[in-house]
């Protein structure tokens, strides 16, 4: 249903406003309107005096709450991803703290809020153009993390695939089968991502053999090698995880979907 009402409201405004190269009308080509186009639309909506003026505003206030909303979302995912990597100690333990009243993730939600808002404020601060080629790149990341999912799903589950053939289609065929698919799109999203004239920025190696790398690339591909570096540290503080002894066949769920 979120879907449905954003593409009506694209619709509606694009119906509204145009999409031509007019630069003096009310559409996104005149330079005035580009930064704020709500204020505009709905002044010619709802007026500029009166009710119509409180309705236009009014207009704006729900498109922030929406924002906001939109930047929750982006917290809560991978606050829950958190939560569930420290009931099982593949990060510190404090990550997995319920608040007693609330029953909310208290270290995840806010430790992931702070870690969006730092990298956002440093990839501004850096360059809005580094900031839109790592919003590009996120696409590399999820294909990864989710073909990763899918194979080890039929890692996982191999031993159940002979059960019957609803478990092997179920834990084995499609899992597998999706995770390759996405590893496809991922290797070869690296390859178009690898073009310095994708996306806005770009770096070339000031050695040999002096490749010319698009920044796309360089943010997924940098990002997901952090992460393998930390999780190798990480192995080296607490190797519980990594040993097998807190998520195997006999632990039992410590999170619970519902």
């Amino acid at each position: 249903m979120l879907l449905v009402t954003y593409v009506l409201v694209t619709v509606a405004a694009q119906s509204f406003a145009g999409v031509s190269a007019n630069t003096k009308g009310i559409g996104l080509a005149n330079p005035n309107n580009s930064g704020d186009v709500l204020s505009v639309l709905g002044g010619k909506v709802f007026g500029t005096t009166g009710p119509g003026w409180v309705l236009a505003k009014l207009l704006v206030v729900m498109v922030l709450s929406s924002s906001a909303a939109s930047t929750l979302t982006t917290i809560l995912p991978t606050a829950r991803t958190s939560l569930a990597m420290a009931a099982y100690r593949s990060i510190p333990s404090r990550f997995a703290r319920i608040h007693p009243r609330y029953l909310t993730p208290t270290w995840s939600t806010i430790g992931m809020g702070v870690a969006s808002i730092a990298f956002y404020v440093i990839m501004t601060a850096v360059s809005t153009s580094v900031l839109g080629d790592t919003i590009s790149s996120l696409g590399l990341m999820i294909a990864f993390y989710y073909g990763l999912t899918g194979i080890a799903c039929a890692w996982w589950f191999r031993h159940d695939l002979r059960n019957s053939g609803r478990e092997l289609l179920v834990k084995g065929i499609a899992p597998l089968l999706g995770g390759l698919i996405l590893f496809a799109f991922f290797f070869y999203g690296a390859y178009e991502f690898w073009n310095p004239d994708y996306g806005s920025t770009s770096w070339t190696i000031p050695f040999w053999p002096d490749w010319h790398i698009g920044g796309v690339f360089l943010t997924g591909a940098g990002a997901l090698i952090v992460g393998l570096i930390l999780m190798y540290f990480y192995r080296w503080v607490n190797p519980s995880f990594f040993r097998g002894e807190t998520l195997n066949k006999d632990t039992a769920v410590l999170v619970p979907d519902n």
